[in-house]
Parts: C-alpha cells; sequence; structure tokens
C-alpha cells in the first residue's frame, strides 16, 4: 500500500512540476491583464452642477468661467492650493456638508496674493447636505493678501477669511458675509 501512495506521489510531483510553468505564466499574463486593461478610477473632488466631474478644483473653475458662471458641487473635502479671480460672472460653491479651503501661498491671479478677489461678480455659499454643516474657507499667507478682496459690486459669500494684511476688504459697492471668524494681522475688515 505505501508503494502505490508513494507511485502516486511520484506522478502527482512530476504533473505539478510539469504544470508549474503554465500557472506562472497564467498569473503573470492574468497580473498584466488587470494592470493595463482595467480603466483607472478617477477621484472627482468635485462636480459642475448639470455637467462634468472633475478631479481638480482648478479645472472645475477654468470650465465654469468659460461657462459664465454656474454652480461647484463639492464630492470631498478640498484643500485648493491657490487664490481664486473671479470677474463679472456669478459662482456658487455648494459644500455639500465637505469643506473647502481655499490657501495662497504664492498668487497666481492675484498681484497682492488674496486669496478670493472678486471683481464684479459674486461668489455665493450654500450646503444642500442634511447636516449642512459644510464650509468655505479662505486663507492668504501671501504678501500683502487678504482671506476675500471685492470690489465694483461683488458679493462673497464664505464661513471664514484670514489673511496677512487683512482678512476682508469690500469696496466700491461690494459687500461680504462671513459665518465665522475673520482675521488679518493688520486689519479683519
Amino acid at each position: 500500500m505505501n508503494e502505490f501512495i508513494g507511485v502516486i506521489e511520484m506522478r502527482q510531483n512530476k504533473i505539478i512540476k510539469k504544470m508549474m510553468p503554465f500557472a506562472i505564466e497564467a498569473v503573470l499574463i492574468l497580473t498584466l491583464f488587470i494592470c493595463f486593461a482595467a480603466p483607472a478610477s478617477a477621484e472627482y473632488v468635485c462636480e459642475i452642477v448639470g455637467g462634468d466631474l472633475y478631479e481638480d478644483l482648478g479645472d472645475a473653475l477654468a470650465d465654469i468661467s468659460n461657462q459664465g458662471g454656474g454652480t461647484i458641487q463639492l464630492l470631498q473635502d478640498i484643500d485648493h492650493e491657490s487664490d481664486i479671480y473671479i470677474e463679472d460672472i456669478s459662482v456658487t460653491f455648494d459644500v455639500n456638508g465637505f469643506i473647502l479651503n481655499v490657501i495662497c501661498r504664492e498668487p497666481d491671479f492675484t498681484v497682492w496674493g488674496n486669496a478670493l478677489e472678486v471683481n464684479g461678480g459674486e461668489v455665493l455659499l450654500i450646503d444642500t447636505s442634511p447636516s449642512e454643516d459644510g464650509e468655505f474657507n479662505v486663507i492668504s499667507y501671501a504678501g500683502y493678501g487678504s482671506g476675500v478682496y471685492v470690489y465694483n459690486d461683488g458679493k462673497v459669500e464664505v464661513t471664514s477669511a484670514t489673511g496677512v494684511e487683512c482678512g476682508v476688504v469690500a469696496h466700491d459697492g461690494a459687500t461680504v458675509t462671513a459665518t465665522g471668524d475673520v482675521f488679518g494681522s493688520r486689519y479683519g475688515v
């Protein structure tokens, strides 16, 4: 009986040795198929309501500017590491229960380093989530920057505004509503 079991084990070992290269090849082919054939899953952070999904808030802002305004809804918390400049259009941020932090360290659009600069347009804040605990915070660490700088009858709504120079600057008929803290090292408002 032991001889019979020994013969079966030898045959199994021979079969396994013959099949091993095929098994390894099948695993490698399957791995390559998964890596190259499967679509990459996108990490969408926001969408233009009634439009496209975006992996970057900057791309959504560029498109909404080209469309002449609209609503951007957050799909997750966003730390946008760039200033935002809005001119003569209406942009609504639906924070949707998430937190949007606009952080300006080195200005891209504004001369002084304002985190959010609005010239004659409006930036509105809504929260359509059931909890309504989303936030829109603007922070400038750049130059003489303000958290919010608005002029020419512009209108801005934010949760909080912090700036190196001023938290909020509004002139020439502009209005700003901040539901939270406003801070500037020189002037709050």
